[in-house]
C-alpha cells in the first residue's frame, strides 16, 4: 500500500477482494487528503481514486462547568482544537466513587467546541 507519493507500507492479504494496510505517519508535505494505491510487487501501483484523510489529533483545553450535581443532568461545554466537524463525537463520564461509566453523543458546535449532557450517575 502506498499513501500519497512516498509512504509505502506492507499490506496484509485478507481475501481475493480485501487487504489491510496500517496507515503510516503523515509526511509534512502530505498532510490532509492523500491518495491510496496498492501493488502486488512493490513497484507497479494501481491508479487510485481512493482517498485517505489525515487529521490532527484533537486536544481538550477546558470544560465548563467543571462540576455538576449528582441528581440532575448537566450540559457541559468542551473547548479545544481539531474537533471533527464531520462524523460523530462522544463524551465519556466516569464516577470516581462507583466507577460507573456513561458515554453520550456530543453535539458538534464547531472545530473547537462540543457540548455534552452529563447524565445522572
Amino acid at each position: 500500500c502506498r499513501f500519497g507519493r512516498f509512504s509505502i507500507v506492507p499490506a496484509i492479504f485478507v481475501n481475493e477482494s480485501e487487504i489491510n494496510c496500517m496507515t503510516p505517519r503523515a509526511l509534512k508535505e502530505e498532510h490532509g487528503q492523500v491518495q491510496v494505491y496498492v501493488s502486488t510487487n512493490g513497484f507497479d501501483f494501481s491508479e487510485s481514486t481512493i482517498n485517505f484523510v489525515y487529521v490532527d489529533i484533537p486536544s481538550l483545553s477546558s470544560l465548563n462547568p467543571t462540576f455538576g450535581y449528582h441528581s440532575s443532568k448537566n450540559l457541559i461545554e468542551l473547548n479545544g482544537e481539531y474537533f471533527s466537524t464531520t462524523g460523530k463525537a462522544w463524551c465519556k463520564f466516569a464516577d470516581a466513587v462507583s466507577s460507573e461509566i456513561s458515554i453520550v453523543e456530543a453535539d458538534i458546535i464547531d472545530d473547537s467546541t462540543l457540548t455534552c449532557e452529563a447524565l445522572e450517575m
